[in-house]
């Protein structure tokens, strides 16, 4: 390729209009090729602007990383928290669940008291005196063991809602 003004071979091409450049003609404007007096100041724009948008872009790039380094650390917490509502509920089924059962056993408990005191005690040789406690406890075991089994059974109807 020869230089556009000069028979002689060129050395490169310039930046803004590509003709081709002797040593005599080039001149070096931020690392490339311009025409000597003709492109310098444009190809000095054209270089500025282009390192502009390239830190333009570096800048943008960190954002970009930044941001996702955030979003990485919100959603770690939002899953530890999501681990954490769902040990917290496993726990709450246990407890409501160890809760049912407690009101259950304490029903069965008053439910045989009832009937030991009912009928198991009545043909025994007991005094006067404890045949009246036994009957009164005979009598006051569903009083006991009605409201221990329902409570017992919404306690276990809760658990399964959880």
């Amino acid at each position: 390729m020869k230089c556009f003004n000069h028979p002689t071979e060129a050395i490169g091409l310039c930046r803004d209009c590509l003709r081709g450049l002797c040593p005599e003609c080039a001149v070096d404007v931020e690392g490339v090729l311009a025409c000597r007096n003709r492109c310098e100041d444009k190809v000095a724009k054209l270089q500025q602007r282009a390192a502009r948008l390239l830190q333009f872009t570096d800048e943008h790039v960190e954002k970009e990383r930044q941001q996702e380094a955030r979003l990485g650390e919100v959603r770690a917490t939002a899953e530890a928290s999501r681990a954490r509502a769902a040990a917290d509920r496993a726990r709450q089924v246990q407890t409501t669940r160890e809760v049912a059962y407690g009101h259950f056993w304490r029903a069965m408990f008053w439910l045989i008291a009832a009937i030991v005191f009912a009928y198991g005690f009545r043909s025994s040789p007991l005094d006067a005196p404890y045949r009246g406690l036994v009957l009164a406890a005979a009598f006051a075991s569903p009083v006991f063991a009605i409201p221990s089994w329902i409570l017992g059974r919404r306690w276990l109807a809760l658990s399964k809602d959880l």
